[in-house]
């Protein structure tokens, strides 16, 4: 009897030591694994805060070009009406009705009138688009 206790104490020690054995290999590939998640999550992480990253930067790159764009519409802008305010004073300072055609006579006077400001119009553009004004 002897021997049969040391053979199912060989058995038992053996099954135990099979056992803690499957035990640390499954603890090994359990945190492989775990680690093999994190490195995952970390590389997403990495990822998605990088797009996030390419994503703000276009978007200040492309709020940054839309202010560029304004400031360049205003200034379009207004070099358009100091160009079309210059133009009314020039137009001004060249022709200035005369006093018989601030109040008309008649309908003929005032076709009279009115050709003759035409003419000194078409004349006053003639001279601003050739640049003598």
């Amino acid at each position: 009897m002897d021997t049969v206790l040391k053979v199912a104490l060989g058995v038992f020690v053996g099954a135990l030591i099979v056992f803690l054995f499957r035990i640390a290999y499954v603890n090994y590939v359990f945190n492989k694994a775990m680690t093999s998640v994190a490195e995952v999550n970390e590389t997403i992480a990495n990822q998605t805060q990088k797009r996030l990253q390419i994503q703000k930067d276009k978007i200040t790159a492309e709020r940054a070009a839309t202010r560029r764009e304004e400031r360049a519409m205003l200034a379009a802008a207004e070099q358009k009406r100091l160009e079309a305010a210059k133009k009314a004073k020039a137009w001004a300072n060249f022709f200035k009705d005369p006093e018989e055609c601030l109040s008309y006579k008649s309908e003929q006077h005032m076709i009279e009138c009115a050709n003759r400001r035409i003419k000194a119009k078409r004349e006053f553009e003639q001279k601003w688009n050739e640049g003598s004004l």
